[in-house]
């Protein structure tokens, strides 16, 4: 997992609530660990809230952080496009469990 996170330190600075900021996170990242600021974790967490959306957020998440670029596109892009196209082929969930888009 470091080698493909590119961290140099098996350390992982967990957002725990308030006690998570963004010198905290700027801290662990430059000592070489992984920082992750609570918004992440809980923005991933909204995006793969809804059954039928799950996929879609993952994608999203997994080409974003890829740091790819096609045509000098960067991967945030690419992400939204990836997640948008996987969202749209979603099918939709017997008994509308998990309809519409994740808030």
């Amino acid at each position: 997992m470091q080698r493909a996170l590119g961290i140099d330190l098996p350390i992982l600075q967990a957002p725990i609530g308030n006690a998570s900021s963004p010198a905290l996170v700027i801290a662990v990242s430059n000592a070489g660990g992984l920082g992750m600021l609570g918004i992440l974790v809980s923005a991933t967490g909204g995006a793969v809230a809804a059954d039928r959306y799950r996929e879609a957020g993952v994608v999203a998440l997994l080409v974003t952080a890829s740091d790819v670029t096609i045509a000098g596109i960067g991967s945030p892009f690419w992400g939204l496009v990836a997640g948008a196209v996987i969202a749209r082929l979603a099918p939709a969930t017997p008994g509308g469990a998990g309809e519409g888009p994740p808030a």
